[in-house]
């Protein structure tokens, strides 16, 4: 279902629930909308496309390739950067998500358009089986200590529950949730809804459901499992929320404006935080809850990714069709590489240091390597 927006000089096309790419720019609409002198010189135009999702990419550590999801030919992208080789896998129809067992190299890829999951063999790189999960799944999860795949879905008050073992699905009713992370030490799942300010914990091992509280215009999900802290950003309120997942305890951590994504780097203990509105990034001590830098980037940047081996981070400026390379020792954009039309989530090979960007446009991913560019 489309809708189209007017706001005074601003004119936005967007398609209900294109999560990851377009209802930034209602938000951003919205708020400019309120500031006149703003609106009138800025234009933001969403991309021409449906549904998005930050983990249409990911690493495979079984075999050191990259899948991702190609919506428009209802395939999985297979990158192998050892060789230099690419490789298409017809799965069901609109792929909008994928999710890697990092255990057994299986890959779990979430079909929107006719409610099923693709299961993808890591050897033979083939569908070895399809699923049926029900209408409108959007995200997915995987505990590997227990074998079970999680899916949400939109529009639904449904999580859909996958045995690894025996492929059989359940549903049950958990309210609203759009982004998902599973913390698979404890079995608990983290479910978060774009529109609420709560968060659902499932317990994988009895099925009771507890609640956090995240503050509303929560948009992304960070979890630390060795601090057990979530973090999730406030597109609405400029600042993050870090969430004590034993206490619930909630600090908010002022960022940029409108931020939309974070990435964790473990050795520097900070978080790095995506300001959609203000075209930036922002590095935050996470012990001490303030920015150590704040760090231009391209136009709209909407996802990061942090390679901790050679102290980079990567951010895809999606509206600008670029990535920024940022050296995480000195804080700075050290290359601005040309992606794909409007990249929107982005995989990092840890053994090639390979940077692969999701793009909504063509081509459906770009590959790059950044010693290249400098």
């Amino acid at each position: 279902m489309k809708y189209l927006i007017k706001l005074g000089f601003m004119t936005l096309k967007i398609w209900r629930k294109a999560r990851g790419a377009l209802l930034c720019n209602v938000l951003f609409a919205s708020l400019v909308a309120a500031c006149p002198s703003a609106s009138s010189q800025a234009q933001v135009v969403g991309p021409d496309a449906g549904l998005f999702n930050p983990q249409a990419i990911a690493f495979n550590p079984t075999n050191g390739k990259v899948y991702s999801v190609d919506s428009k030919s209802n395939s999985v992208l297979v990158v192998d950067d050892a060789t230099d080789s690419k490789r298409y896998i017809k799965v069901g129809i609109a792929p909008v998500s994928l999710a890697v067992d990092s255990t057994t190299g299986t890959t779990y890829v979430v079909n929107a358009g006719d409610g099923t999951v693709s299961v993808i063999d890591s050897q033979s790189n083939t569908v070895k089986t399809t699923i049926e999960v029900g209408k409108h799944p959007y995200s997915i999860a995987i505990d590997t200590t227990a074998g079970r795949v999680y899916v949400t879905h939109t529009f639904s008050n449904q999580l859909s529950v996958i045995d690894e073992g025996t492929s059989d699905a359940a549903n049950m009713v958990i309210g609203a949730a759009d982004l998902i992370a599973v913390d698979s030490k404890t079995s608990l799942i983290y479910l978060l809804g774009y529109e609420g300010g709560g968060i659902a914990v499932v317990n994988g091992a009895n099925a009771s459901v507890s609640h956090l509280i995240a503050g509303k215009h929560a948009w992304g999900l960070a979890l630390d499992t060795l601090s057990k802290t979530l973090y999730v950003p406030r597109i609405g309120n400029d600042q993050i929320a870090a969430i004590n997942t034993d206490s619930g305890e909630v600090r908010y951590i002022p960022t940029g404006s409108m931020p939309c994504a974070v990435a964790l780097d473990s050795r520097s203990g900070t978080a790095l935080v995506v300001n959609y509105g203000a075209d930036s990034v922002s590095i935050i001590n996470i012990a001490h809850g303030f920015t150590v830098a704040t760090i231009p980037v391209g136009r709209r940047p909407q996802a990061v990714a942090i390679d901790p081996d050679i102290r980079r981070a990567y951010v895809a400026n999606t509206l600008a069709g670029t990535v920024s390379v940022i050296d995480m020792n000195s804080r700075l954009v050290i290359a601005t590489v040309a992606a794909g039309t409007n990249p929107y989530a982005l995989a990092v090979n840890p053994l090639s240091h390979k940077v692969h960007a999701a793009n909504i446009g063509d081509p459906p991913s770009t590959t790059f390597k950044t010693q290249s560019h400098f």
